[in-house]
């Protein structure tokens, strides 16, 4: 895989608090989703990129609807709620974490999971 940066000091932060990954892979995809929530956050997000409900259940961000809660840290706790989903047809580089321990990492402020995940933030910051 010559697409992936090897990560060697950095951690991720995720449901077990900071960890080690495995690196960071860019991806072009043709299209991206951009999510809006409650916290003014704004994140930018492939089809397949996987949030966790408030049940801790996992949904693909293309099934995401307005009023989905999601897990979470903003200002009143541990959920947040999509405010907003577009479909953008526009290509967008993205990045995808390799490989974090127990494949969880916050997007943003927003719990995801690492398997074909790709997304920038609102403040286009990979982590």
């Amino acid at each position: 895989m010559s697409n992936i940066n090897y990560n060697l000091r950095y951690e991720v932060f995720g449901q077990s608090g900071f960890e080690p990954f495995r690196g960071i892979r860019k991806v072009k995809k043709p299209f991206y989703y951009k999510v809006t929530f409650d916290t003014g956050q704004e994140l930018k997000l492939s089809e397949k990129h996987r949030l966790f409900l408030e049940n801790g259940e996992e949904i693909y961000v293309k099934d995401l609807t307005e009023g989905t809660r999601v897990l979470g840290i903003d200002r009143d706790g541990i959920l947040s709620t999509v405010l907003k989903v577009e479909k953008i047809e526009e290509p967008c580089v993205m990045y995808d974490v390799v490989s974090s321990k127990d494949h969880t990492y916050y997007t943003g402020n927003i719990l995801s999971h690492n398997c074909d995940c790709n997304f920038l933030s609102s403040g286009n910051t990979v982590i």
